[in-house]
Protein backbone atom coordinates (compact mmCIF):
# COMPACT_ATOMS: atom_id res chain seq x y z
CA UNK A 1 0.00 0.00 0.00
CA UNK A 2 1.44 3.08 -1.05
CA UNK A 3 2.24 6.25 1.48
CA UNK A 4 -0.06 8.59 -0.29
CA UNK A 5 -3.14 5.62 -0.34
CA UNK A 6 -2.85 5.43 3.44
CA UNK A 7 -2.78 9.06 4.12
CA UNK A 8 -6.21 9.01 1.94
CA UNK A 9 -7.85 6.00 3.56
CA UNK A 10 -6.33 7.32 7.41
CA UNK A 11 -8.05 11.15 6.19
CA UNK A 12 -11.46 9.44 5.56
CA UNK A 13 -11.73 7.10 8.91
CA UNK A 14 -11.08 10.77 10.57
CA UNK A 15 -13.79 12.37 8.51
CA UNK A 16 -16.80 10.49 8.34
CA UNK A 17 -16.97 10.10 12.68
CA UNK A 18 -15.75 13.65 12.83
CA UNK A 19 -18.89 14.80 10.71
CA UNK A 20 -20.83 12.57 12.04
CA UNK A 21 -20.72 13.75 15.47
CA UNK A 22 -20.90 17.06 14.43
CA UNK A 23 -24.50 16.27 12.55
CA UNK A 24 -25.33 14.88 15.75
CA UNK A 25 -24.91 17.41 18.03
CA UNK A 26 -26.97 19.75 15.39
CA UNK A 27 -29.63 17.10 15.56
CA UNK A 28 -29.66 17.52 19.03
CA UNK A 29 -30.04 21.19 19.41
CA UNK A 30 -32.45 20.94 16.80
CA UNK A 31 -34.38 18.21 18.62
CA UNK A 32 -34.14 20.46 21.91
CA UNK A 33 -35.57 23.89 20.55
CA UNK A 34 -38.36 21.96 18.53
CA UNK A 35 -39.48 20.31 21.39
CA UNK A 36 -39.11 23.02 24.43
CA UNK A 37 -39.33 25.88 22.67
CA UNK A 38 -43.09 27.32 21.87
CA UNK A 39 -42.08 28.22 18.14
CA UNK A 40 -45.34 27.16 16.35
CA UNK A 41 -47.03 30.24 18.28
CA UNK A 42 -45.61 32.38 16.08
CA UNK A 43 -47.87 30.79 13.69
CA UNK A 44 -51.33 31.34 15.67
CA UNK A 45 -50.00 35.09 16.39
CA UNK A 46 -48.70 34.50 19.79
CA UNK A 47 -51.89 33.71 20.77
CA UNK A 48 -52.11 30.31 22.87
CA UNK A 49 -55.40 29.25 23.13
CA UNK A 50 -54.53 25.97 25.40
CA UNK A 51 -51.68 24.81 22.56
CA UNK A 52 -48.87 25.84 24.71
CA UNK A 53 -47.49 22.79 26.81
CA UNK A 54 -46.19 24.33 29.90
CA UNK A 55 -46.18 27.11 32.59
CA UNK A 56 -42.95 28.37 31.08
CA UNK A 57 -43.94 28.87 27.86
CA UNK A 58 -47.09 30.75 28.41
CA UNK A 59 -44.99 32.80 30.81
CA UNK A 60 -43.15 33.64 28.41
CA UNK A 61 -45.56 34.88 25.98
CA UNK A 62 -47.21 37.12 28.39
CA UNK A 63 -43.82 38.37 29.38
CA UNK A 64 -43.09 39.44 25.97
CA UNK A 65 -46.08 41.41 25.30
CA UNK A 66 -46.21 43.35 28.69
CA UNK A 67 -42.85 44.52 27.69
CA UNK A 68 -43.63 45.41 24.40
CA UNK A 69 -46.39 47.81 25.62
CA UNK A 70 -44.07 48.80 28.32
CA UNK A 71 -41.10 49.93 26.15
CA UNK A 72 -44.04 51.38 23.67
CA UNK A 73 -44.83 54.00 26.34
CA UNK A 74 -41.36 54.45 26.95
CA UNK A 75 -40.23 56.05 23.57
CA UNK A 76 -40.46 59.75 22.74
CA UNK A 77 -44.17 60.31 21.42
CA UNK A 78 -45.97 56.75 21.81
CA UNK A 79 -48.94 56.94 19.09
CA UNK A 80 -52.09 57.06 21.11
CA UNK A 81 -54.25 54.14 21.09
CA UNK A 82 -51.06 52.32 20.09
CA UNK A 83 -51.31 48.30 20.22
CA UNK A 84 -54.66 47.05 20.73
CA UNK A 85 -54.14 43.73 19.13
CA UNK A 86 -51.28 43.28 21.55
CA UNK A 87 -53.57 44.36 24.48
CA UNK A 88 -56.49 42.05 23.76
CA UNK A 89 -53.77 39.01 23.18
CA UNK A 90 -51.67 39.68 25.93
CA UNK A 91 -55.46 40.14 28.50
CA UNK A 92 -56.11 36.22 26.78
CA UNK A 93 -53.05 35.00 27.37
CA UNK A 94 -52.87 36.19 31.33
CA UNK A 95 -56.47 34.54 31.98
CA UNK A 96 -54.90 31.40 30.24
CA UNK A 97 -52.22 31.25 32.55
CA UNK A 98 -54.07 31.98 35.45
CA UNK A 99 -56.17 29.07 34.99
CA UNK A 100 -54.05 26.35 33.89
CA UNK A 101 -50.76 27.28 36.10
CA UNK A 102 -52.28 29.81 38.92
CA UNK A 103 -50.93 32.99 39.81
CA UNK A 104 -47.17 34.47 39.53
CA UNK A 105 -45.32 37.74 39.41
CA UNK A 106 -45.33 37.75 35.47
CA UNK A 107 -49.05 38.17 36.03
CA UNK A 108 -48.66 41.04 38.44
CA UNK A 109 -46.37 42.87 35.76
CA UNK A 110 -48.55 42.50 32.72
CA UNK A 111 -51.57 43.61 34.72
CA UNK A 112 -49.70 46.69 36.04
CA UNK A 113 -48.18 47.44 32.42
CA UNK A 114 -52.10 47.50 31.27
CA UNK A 115 -52.87 50.11 33.72
CA UNK A 116 -50.36 52.13 32.59
CA UNK A 117 -51.45 51.42 28.91
CA UNK A 118 -55.02 53.06 30.11
CA UNK A 119 -53.78 55.55 32.10
CA UNK A 120 -51.79 57.01 29.07
CA UNK A 121 -54.74 56.70 26.63
CA UNK A 122 -56.96 58.51 29.21
CA UNK A 123 -54.33 61.20 29.11
CA UNK A 124 -54.20 61.41 25.29
CA UNK A 125 -58.17 60.86 24.82
CA UNK A 126 -58.02 58.23 23.12
CA UNK A 127 -59.09 55.22 25.30
CA UNK A 128 -61.23 52.45 23.64
CA UNK A 129 -63.95 52.78 26.64
CA UNK A 130 -64.60 48.63 25.80
CA UNK A 131 -61.18 48.12 26.05
CA UNK A 132 -60.68 49.56 29.25
CA UNK A 133 -63.32 47.36 30.62
CA UNK A 134 -61.95 44.24 29.16
CA UNK A 135 -58.37 45.04 30.93
CA UNK A 136 -60.38 46.27 34.22
CA UNK A 137 -62.18 42.73 34.08
CA UNK A 138 -58.87 40.79 34.64
CA UNK A 139 -59.19 41.44 38.60
CA UNK A 140 -62.12 39.62 38.57
CA UNK A 141 -60.69 36.69 37.26
CA UNK A 142 -57.15 37.18 38.85
CA UNK A 143 -58.29 37.85 42.49
CA UNK A 144 -54.90 37.97 43.91
CA UNK A 145 -54.25 41.02 41.53
CA UNK A 146 -56.59 43.15 44.01
CA UNK A 147 -54.53 42.65 46.65
CA UNK A 148 -51.31 44.34 44.76
CA UNK A 149 -50.47 48.42 44.47
CA UNK A 150 -49.90 47.55 41.03
CA UNK A 151 -46.67 49.29 40.46
CA UNK A 152 -44.38 46.81 39.19
CA UNK A 153 -44.32 48.30 35.61
CA UNK A 154 -44.54 51.33 34.15
CA UNK A 155 -41.72 54.05 33.89
CA UNK A 156 -39.13 55.53 35.53
CA UNK A 157 -38.26 59.65 35.04
CA UNK A 158 -34.50 60.77 35.31
CA UNK A 159 -32.98 63.64 34.65
CA UNK A 160 -29.61 63.49 32.83
CA UNK A 161 -27.76 64.39 35.41
CA UNK A 162 -29.04 61.83 37.76
CA UNK A 163 -28.55 59.67 35.51
CA UNK A 164 -24.92 60.14 34.95
CA UNK A 165 -24.41 60.59 38.98
CA UNK A 166 -25.10 56.73 38.74
CA UNK A 167 -22.68 55.72 35.43
CA UNK A 168 -19.85 57.68 36.51
CA UNK A 169 -17.93 55.46 38.54
CA UNK A 170 -14.27 54.29 37.51
CA UNK A 171 -14.82 51.51 36.18
CA UNK A 172 -12.04 51.37 33.69
CA UNK A 173 -9.81 49.46 37.10
CA UNK A 174 -12.72 47.52 37.70
CA UNK A 175 -12.90 45.66 34.05
CA UNK A 176 -9.16 45.72 33.60
CA UNK A 177 -8.85 44.14 37.07
CA UNK A 178 -10.93 41.12 36.81
CA UNK A 179 -9.14 38.02 36.02
CA UNK A 180 -9.94 34.61 35.74
CA UNK A 181 -9.22 32.83 39.18
CA UNK A 182 -7.94 29.28 39.58
CA UNK A 183 -5.92 29.60 42.86
CA UNK A 184 -8.62 29.75 45.79
CA UNK A 185 -8.27 29.99 49.79
CA UNK A 186 -9.64 27.04 51.77
CA UNK A 187 -12.54 29.69 52.68
CA UNK A 188 -16.07 28.25 52.59
CA UNK A 189 -18.19 30.95 49.96
CA UNK A 190 -21.67 31.76 52.31
CA UNK A 191 -24.99 31.13 50.79
CA UNK A 192 -26.01 34.89 51.11
CA UNK A 193 -22.56 36.04 48.64
CA UNK A 194 -23.87 34.10 45.97
CA UNK A 195 -27.40 34.65 45.97
CA UNK A 196 -26.40 38.28 45.84
CA UNK A 197 -24.18 37.92 42.94
CA UNK A 198 -27.60 36.53 41.74
CA UNK A 199 -29.23 39.14 42.27
CA UNK A 200 -27.23 41.85 40.87
CA UNK A 201 -27.01 39.91 37.77
CA UNK A 202 -30.25 40.17 37.48
CA UNK A 203 -30.26 43.38 35.90
CA UNK A 204 -28.77 42.09 32.69
CA UNK A 205 -31.18 42.34 29.71
CA UNK A 206 -32.78 39.85 27.92
CA UNK A 207 -35.01 39.88 24.53
CA UNK A 208 -38.58 41.25 25.47
CA UNK A 209 -37.27 41.25 29.03
CA UNK A 210 -38.39 37.53 29.00
CA UNK A 211 -35.30 36.83 31.57
CA UNK A 212 -35.41 33.44 29.79
CA UNK A 213 -31.37 33.03 32.03
CA UNK A 214 -31.46 30.86 35.05
CA UNK A 215 -28.39 30.01 37.93
CA UNK A 216 -28.15 26.48 39.31
CA UNK A 217 -25.99 26.92 42.39
CA UNK A 218 -24.07 24.23 43.78
CA UNK A 219 -22.71 25.42 47.55
CA UNK A 220 -19.62 23.64 49.09
CA UNK A 221 -16.69 21.68 47.91
CA UNK A 222 -18.17 18.09 47.70
CA UNK A 223 -20.85 19.35 45.23
CA UNK A 224 -18.94 21.78 43.45
CA UNK A 225 -16.15 18.58 42.67
CA UNK A 226 -19.45 16.16 41.57
CA UNK A 227 -20.52 19.18 39.05
CA UNK A 228 -16.85 20.16 38.34
CA UNK A 229 -16.99 16.14 37.50
CA UNK A 230 -18.66 16.41 34.21
CA UNK A 231 -17.06 19.56 33.23
CA UNK A 232 -13.80 18.82 30.89
CA UNK A 233 -11.68 22.30 31.35
CA UNK A 234 -10.86 22.27 35.65
CA UNK A 235 -7.94 19.39 35.81
CA UNK A 236 -5.07 21.01 37.91
CA UNK A 237 -7.25 23.70 40.42
CA UNK A 238 -10.66 22.17 40.28
CA UNK A 239 -10.31 20.77 43.49
CA UNK A 240 -9.71 24.25 45.24
CA UNK A 241 -13.03 25.28 43.89
CA UNK A 242 -15.52 26.21 46.76
CA UNK A 243 -19.06 26.33 44.76
CA UNK A 244 -20.36 26.19 41.04
CA UNK A 245 -22.76 28.55 39.54
CA UNK A 246 -23.93 26.79 36.39
CA UNK A 247 -25.70 29.44 33.96
CA UNK A 248 -28.32 28.25 31.23
CA UNK A 249 -31.17 29.71 29.75
CA UNK A 250 -34.67 28.03 29.55
CA UNK A 251 -35.85 27.32 25.94
CA UNK A 252 -39.07 27.59 26.81
CA UNK A 253 -38.73 31.30 26.25
CA UNK A 254 -38.51 31.78 23.18
CA UNK A 255 -40.81 31.33 20.16
CA UNK A 256 -39.99 31.83 16.76
CA UNK A 257 -37.35 30.24 14.51
CA UNK A 258 -35.04 33.15 14.24
CA UNK A 259 -34.64 32.68 18.10
CA UNK A 260 -33.27 29.51 17.73
CA UNK A 261 -29.86 31.21 19.17
CA UNK A 262 -31.69 34.12 21.50
CA UNK A 263 -30.58 30.83 24.51
CA UNK A 264 -27.16 31.70 24.25
CA UNK A 265 -27.26 35.54 24.00
CA UNK A 266 -29.39 35.88 26.57
CA UNK A 267 -27.68 33.26 28.72
CA UNK A 268 -23.52 34.59 27.68
CA UNK A 269 -24.95 38.32 28.40
CA UNK A 270 -26.06 36.87 31.61
CA UNK A 271 -23.17 34.95 32.64
CA UNK A 272 -20.76 37.93 32.42
CA UNK A 273 -23.03 40.09 34.41
CA UNK A 274 -22.70 37.20 36.92
CA UNK A 275 -18.50 37.88 36.84
CA UNK A 276 -18.71 40.54 37.52
CA UNK A 277 -20.81 40.58 40.73
CA UNK A 278 -18.74 38.25 41.83
CA UNK A 279 -15.66 40.38 41.21
CA UNK A 280 -18.02 43.08 42.85
CA UNK A 281 -18.37 41.14 46.06
CA UNK A 282 -14.54 40.15 46.28
CA UNK A 283 -15.11 36.78 45.32
CA UNK A 284 -12.79 34.59 42.22
CA UNK A 285 -14.03 33.30 39.75
CA UNK A 286 -12.95 31.13 36.66
CA UNK A 287 -15.35 30.55 33.91
CA UNK A 288 -15.59 27.22 32.43
CA UNK A 289 -16.79 26.25 29.23
CA UNK A 290 -19.33 23.90 28.19
CA UNK A 291 -18.85 22.51 25.05
CA UNK A 292 -19.95 19.29 25.25
CA UNK A 293 -21.43 15.84 23.41
CA UNK A 294 -25.42 15.69 23.81
CA UNK A 295 -24.64 12.41 26.21
CA UNK A 296 -22.80 14.22 28.74
CA UNK A 297 -25.17 17.45 28.57
CA UNK A 298 -28.17 14.71 29.25
CA UNK A 299 -25.65 13.19 31.90
CA UNK A 300 -25.29 16.12 33.61
CA UNK A 301 -28.81 17.08 33.47
CA UNK A 302 -30.23 13.63 34.93
CA UNK A 303 -27.78 13.96 38.20
CA UNK A 304 -27.76 17.22 38.85
CA UNK A 305 -32.02 17.78 38.11
CA UNK A 306 -31.89 20.91 35.18
CA UNK A 307 -34.19 20.48 33.25
CA UNK A 308 -34.02 19.26 29.71
CA UNK A 309 -35.75 22.52 28.29
CA UNK A 310 -32.66 24.13 29.71
CA UNK A 311 -29.42 25.40 27.51
CA UNK A 312 -26.57 24.51 29.39
CA UNK A 313 -24.50 27.83 29.01
CA UNK A 314 -21.07 27.53 31.01
CA UNK A 315 -19.96 26.62 34.66
CA UNK A 316 -18.86 29.15 37.03
CA UNK A 317 -16.05 27.97 39.69
CA UNK A 318 -16.02 30.28 42.88
CA UNK A 319 -13.60 30.62 45.90
CA UNK A 320 -12.25 33.22 47.90
CA UNK A 321 -9.04 34.76 47.10
CA UNK A 322 -5.71 33.60 48.58
CA UNK A 323 -3.42 36.09 49.99
CA UNK A 324 -1.05 35.54 47.18
CA UNK A 325 -1.81 34.59 44.47
CA UNK A 326 -1.21 34.22 40.30
CA UNK A 327 -3.25 34.56 37.29
CA UNK A 328 -2.28 34.25 33.67
CA UNK A 329 -1.25 37.71 31.78
CA UNK A 330 -4.38 36.58 28.97
CA UNK A 331 -2.92 39.70 26.89
CA UNK A 332 -5.94 41.32 24.46
CA UNK A 333 -5.89 42.17 21.06
CA UNK A 334 -4.64 45.63 20.17
CA UNK A 335 -7.51 47.68 18.91
CA UNK A 336 -7.15 47.46 15.03
CA UNK A 337 -7.78 43.80 15.88
CA UNK A 338 -10.76 44.31 18.20
CA UNK A 339 -13.37 46.63 15.74
CA UNK A 340 -13.55 47.53 12.22
CA UNK A 341 -14.89 50.96 11.96
CA UNK A 342 -17.39 51.45 8.50
CA UNK A 343 -16.35 54.55 7.38
CA UNK A 344 -19.16 54.89 4.25
CA UNK A 345 -22.74 54.67 4.14
CA UNK A 346 -25.28 51.20 3.59
CA UNK A 347 -27.49 50.84 1.81
CA UNK A 348 -30.75 50.53 3.76
CA UNK A 349 -32.56 47.29 3.79
CA UNK A 350 -35.74 46.55 1.68
CA UNK A 351 -36.45 43.34 2.91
Amino acid sequence: MTASLKSTIKFYLNFVPTYLALYRQVLYDWHRFKKYSSYSMSIFFLQSNGRVKTAEQLSALVQADAHKIEKALAITNPRPGFGVAVVKRLRKNMLEYYHRFNFNSRLEIAYSTLLKYIDFNKKQQSLDEDLEQLILQIEEEITELKMLDHKAAGLIEFSKKDYHQNSKKDLENFFMGRYSIRQFSDEEVSMALLKKAVQLAAKTPSVCNRQSYHAFIFQGREKAQSVLSYQLGNRGFGEQVDSVITVTADLSCFFSATERNQAWIDGGLYAMSLMYALHSLGLGCCPLNWSVEPKRDCALKDASGISHSHSIIMMIAIGHLQDNFKVAKSKRKPMNELCTVIESPIKASSL
